[in-house]
């Protein structure tokens, strides 16, 4: 892959995806969401397990990018946006089974991402959090996956507080299935649970994973555009990326 933003193994009808930017906790580059899309449209009939390289799973938003996209050119930031925006709507509909192996952060983006995923593995070590409005932007793009995975209530919760959720929060909730050891026992429960009759698996898929609307998916995107061009996400991001209290916080 170029770049080697991501790592790949099939083995029969699993393939697994790794998220390959340990450097960075995995966060989501532009390069990253286009080649994971374009991947996924190319295994469209695999069933896929995502998971991480390194100790995180995905720390969401490379804030570096996010925070360029926002300076950039109106068209530019838009049409940026709707690459998550099109790139979680991609792993949702996915006509075979998607398993998110978490193990360490999960955050933003990549709390999303997970929440795309049609099952959620979890290690020990996992952890969620949406720190958006922490930094000044909102979870827009990721909104429709969270509500739908977690319940508006406890979406909303999640995304005004920036709680942590842990590994056996995440199960006691039903976000997650199960605690595993490793990416293994992910494979392993993929090859023993998901390898039904194919046509009827993706039908089956369809009933119960309606697509989010075309106006709410360009909505949200635009909606994230124009916040990040905004003064206070580029406060926030600005202050987060340096490591100093936002302008909106008591020092």
């Amino acid at each position: 892959m170029p770049d080697d933003t991501l790592l790949t193994h099939t083995k029969g009808r699993i393939t697994t995806i790794g998220l390959n930017r340990p450097e960075a906790a995995n966060a989501l580059s532009l390069a990253m969401m286009i080649e994971l899309t374009a991947l996924l449209i190319h295994h469209r009939h695999q069933i896929i397990v995502l998971h991480g390289i390194g100790k995180h799973f995905c720390a969401g938003a490379d804030l570096h990018g996010m925070q360029t996209s926002g300076l950039a050119a109106p068209e530019e930031n838009t049409s940026q946006a709707r690459v998550l925006a099109t790139m979680l709507e991609t792993v949702n509909q996915h006509a075979a089974p998607v398993i998110a192996h978490v193990h360490g952060a999960a955050y933003g983006g990549g709390f999303g991402l997970a929440a795309a995923a049609d099952m959620v593995m979890v290690t020990t070590a996992a952890t969620f959090r949406l720190p958006e409005v922490a930094i000044g932007l909102v979870p827009a793009t990721i909104s429709p996956y969270l509500t739908r995975s977690l319940g508006r209530r406890v979406a909303l919760r999640y995304a005004l507080t920036t709680e942590i959720i842990d590994a056996s929060e995440a199960v006691a909730m039903q976000f997650a299935l199960q605690e595993v050891d490793d990416l293994a026992e992910t494979q392993a429960w993929a090859v023993d649970n998901l390898c039904h009759a194919p046509a009827a698996m993706a039908r089956t898929k369809a009933l119960f994973t309606p697509p989010t609307p075309a106006t709410t998916k360009w909505d949200n995107a635009q909606l994230i555009a124009t916040v990040r061009a905004g003064d206070e996400a580029q406060a926030g991001i600005d202050a987060f990326r340096h490591k100093r209290p936002p302008p909106w916080k008591d020092t």
